[in-house]
């Protein structure tokens, strides 16, 4: 009996230790965006119709050779489509996008 106790607290600490604090990272804020061009990283700008939570976007494209987000926005606006910057894209649909 003892030994069973003595296992169910040693199991108890020993997934209790596993435990990791993972801290969220903060959303980029638009002066952050600024001050790294269009999009940052890896993103990429384009003009999307749809965006469903920022993870997938419908009916993306390219707005063409933009060197600032004021010129994203108005060259999505043209079109009725919002500015987003997208981590990746496949064939009008991209994913991992954050509107601007």
């Amino acid at each position: 009996m003892k030994y069973l106790a003595a296992l169910t607290v040693l199991a108890a600490l020993a997934s209790a230790a596993a435990v990791v604090d993972v801290k969220p990272k903060p959303r980029r804020t638009a002066l952050m965006k600024r001050q790294a061009g269009v999009c940052a990283g890896i993103d990429q700008p384009l003009c999307c119709q749809l965006d469903v939570d920022g993870i997938v976007d419908l009916t993306c494209s390219s707005p063409g050779d933009v060197t600032s987000l004021e010129e994203l926005e108005a060259e999505c606006a043209k079109e009725g489509l919002s500015a987003e910057c997208c981590t990746l894209s496949v064939d009008g649909d991209a994913l991992l996008c954050t509107s601007e």
